[in-house]
């Protein structure tokens, strides 16, 4: 897709704000990016008609429920039938939705969610390797520190003792 004025400025800034913000913030700074393309006026006329559709407003009002549900959830146990009836739908159809949206699943979104909660915790607390486990949502101390080291590359040990110092 090609932008022009004003909207590339405006596209061009928040892709730069995306780049440096936490990651739990960077799905809906790119929403509202994809929605102001979308409702923007500085589209050539060679791309109006092609394939690609639009991000609609319903889908602004869906993924914001969903974060906004992962946010004040995320240390629980969510079930994929409990998220998905946030946006009223069944489990299939909301497992395909977010992934067409978003690019990842949401059990990949969540992880990342906790993970992220978990370094923060890990960089300005003095509590256990375990008890932030279980405080970042994970039951398994063992899949903690597997996911931990797939997001970060480090162990959760290694992660906070390399921002302390």
């Amino acid at each position: 897709m090609q932008l022009e004025g004003r909207t590339k400025t405006l596209a061009i800034r928040k892709l730069k704000k995306l780049e440096s913000c936490e990651s739990y913030e960077q799905l809906p700074l790119l929403l509202l990016l994809i929605n102001e393309i979308s409702a923007s006026q500085d589209i050539p006329q060679s791309y109006e008609n092609d394939a690609i559709k639009p991000f609609k407003k319903i889908d602004e009002t869906r993924l914001s429920r969903i974060y906004l549900y992962t946010m004040d959830n995320f240390y629980k146990d969510i079930k994929l039938s409990d998220i998905a009836g946030i946006v009223y739908m069944v489990p299939n159809a909301f497992c395909h939705y977010f992934k067409s949206r978003t690019g990842r699943s949401y059990f990949d979104f969540l992880i990342e969610v906790r993970i992220e909660h978990a370094c923060k915790l890990l960089r300005d607390g003095n509590e256990s390797i375990s008890a932030i486990c279980t405080s970042s949502g994970f039951n398994n101390l063992s899949n903690f520190n597997r996911y931990f080291k797939q997001q970060t590359g480090k162990s959760p040990i290694a992660y906070r003792q390399e921002h302390r110092q």
